[in-house]
C-alpha cells in the first residue's frame, strides 16, 4: 500500500525520510477531492483528465481569497517540493487540524501529530514530504551512476511554505 512520506531536514543540509502514513489517498488525493467538492461541486478531485487542465483548477485554488489561510496552507503543503521551516511546524499541524475538522480528515490529524514530533529532533531544520511513494523520490538525486539524498545548501528546487504565505500578504 502507498503512503505519504514524511522528511526532516537537519543541520547539515540533507533530507531524510522519517516516517510515513499509510494510504497516501489520504493525503493529498484527500485534500483535493474534498476542495474539488467544496470549490467545484465535483465527486472527486479529476484525476483521469490527464491531458486537459482540469485538476489545476483545484491547485490553483491556493491563490483564491475565498479560500481560508489554513486550507491554503494545507494545499500548499500537497505540492512538489514544498517545505516547512522547523518554527513553523506548529502552524502548520494547527492548519491541517483545522482542515480537518470541516472536511474529511484522511491522515491529517496523523500527519499533524507526526510533524509535531519531528519539531523536536536534534538539529532539525524543515519538514517535506513525498505525498506518494509509488512515484520517484522527489528528496533523492540521481545521475548515471550514484544516488544521493537531495540537500537545500545545494540544492535549487525546493521552496518554503510560509515564505511564500508571508510574501502574498
Amino acid at each position: 500500500m502507498s503512503e505519504t512520506e514524511i522528511y526532516a531536514v537537519v543541520d547539515d543540509g540533507y533530507v531524510y525520510y522519517q516516517c510515513g502514513l499509510q494510504n497516501s489517498w489520504r493525503g493529498a488525493m484527500n485534500i483535493w477531492n474534498e476542495l474539488s467538492r467544496k470549490w467545484f461541486g465535483w465527486d472527486n478531485f479529476p484525476l483521469v483528465n490527464v491531458g486537459d487542465r482540469t485538476a489545476q483548477k483545484v491547485w490553483d485554488l491556493h491563490e483564491d481569497d475565498r479560500l481560508s489561510l489554513n486550507d491554503r496552507i494545507v494545499l500548499k503543503s500537497t505540492f512538489d517540493r514544498a517545505m516547512v521551516r522547523v518554527e513553523n511546524i506548529e502552524r502548520l499541524a494547527v492548519a491541517m487540524e483545522d482542515f480537518a475538522t470541516r472536511y474529511e480528515p484522511g491522515s491529517l490529524i496523523e500527519h499533524a501529530k507526526a510533524l509535531r514530533n519531528l519539531a523536536w529532533l536534534d538539529g532539525c531544520l524543515a519538514v517535506c514530504w513525498n505525498q506518494t511513494s509509488v512515484n520517484c523520490n522527489p528528496w533523492q538525486i540521481c545521475d548515471d551512476e550514484d544516488c544521493r539524498a537531495y540537500n537545500i545548501h545545494t540544492g535549487t528546487e525546493h521552496w518554503f511554505i510560509f515564505d511564500e504565505i508571508e510574501n502574498e500578504n
